[in-house]
């Protein structure tokens, strides 16, 4: 079996969207089980809420590291949290060619913090298109 590891950043204002994901990859993990491959999400609610010896968060970014793919939701703001996480996907992804970075936003009639803006115009320094959702 092939084993295709996830890791799905976002904030909590995300919750529907998180748990729409995870049905979806858990739906094509069944499917493509038979073909021999298997699809495993990593998401925070499913991580160990023991203590670190730095910090919960270098754990969540040793997920990031090893994972196959990097996924990252954004809506109204993006969380310190997950922006050390798309960073540190992003400095692995430079030096590894892994994981493949996916950027997705929600579009929004709220408003959003200046973070939003601020990292879509970072990606699109970089090169990166992002896709709404």
């Amino acid at each position: 079996m092939k084993k295709i590891t996830i890791f799905l950043a976002s904030s909590n204002e995300l919750l529907p969207e998180r748990e729409n994901f995870e049905i979806e990859i858990y739906r094509k993990s069944k499917a493509w089980s038979e073909k021999g491959v298997i699809l495993n999400l990593d998401i925070w609610e499913d991580m160990s809420g023991k203590m670190s010896q730095t910090s919960s968060q270098d754990e969540y970014n040793k997920r990031v590291k090893s994972s196959d793919l990097f996924v990252i939701l954004v809506y109204t703001k993006l969380g310190q949290y997950t922006e050390a996480e798309f960073e540190n996907a992003y400095e692995h992804f430079k030096a590894n060619n892994k994981p493949f970075i996916y950027t997705y936003f929600k579009e929004s009639e709220l408003p959003v913090k200046d973070t939003v803006p601020a990292f879509k115009e970072k990606l699109g320094n970089g090169g990166h298109f992002y896709t709404i959702f």
